[in-house]
């Protein structure tokens, strides 16, 4: 015996509504439903189309009441969003309010040996003197374009 036809109604759809809102993938709506995907697509295709971003639309709503309402975090995290602001770059010389002025820090970070060095037997001779000829090439080159520059 076939099954019977499913018939949607408002309280399914004010359900299908919510739970897309939040975020609930299509597949879990329909068992919750009670009827399969294809189904639910063909008779909620627009819950399933708006209810995102009229979600969106609400909640953009409230953090705009609270930014006009006077919350601080609320106006920043808008005029960087919506308004397009940008945190200029930190200026050397100025303190940015974490008690340095602008220099550049570094950070070390010392990773724990992971076995997958070269052999404790390589020969890095043949790299050394590689290195040193890159050296000596640069140096150069360096002096090339001094001397060039103080031809002209």
């Amino acid at each position: 015996m076939p099954k019977p036809p499913f018939i949607p109604t408002n309280d399914a759809r004010t359900k299908v509504k919510s739970l897309v809102a939040v975020g609930i993938p299509q597949e879990d709506v329909a068992k919750i439903i009670g009827c399969s995907p294809k189904t639910l697509r063909k008779h909620f295709r627009h819950e399933l189309k708006t209810a995102s971003a009229e979600a969106t639309a609400a909640v953009g709503g409230f953090l705009f009441q609270a930014a006009k309402a006077g919350n601080v975090t609320a106006q920043i995290f808008w005029l960087k969003t919506r308004g397009r602001w940008k945190v200029p770059p930190n200026t050397p010389g100025k303190d940015d309010g974490t008690g340095t002025t602008g220099e550049s820090r570094s950070t070390v970070v010392i990773l724990p040996d992971n076995g997958r060095g070269p052999p404790r037997d390589y020969d890095f001779s043949k790299y050394l003197k590689w290195e040193e000829k890159q050296r000596q090439k640069a140096a150069r080159r360096k002096a090339r374009r001094q001397a060039q520059e103080g031809s002209n």
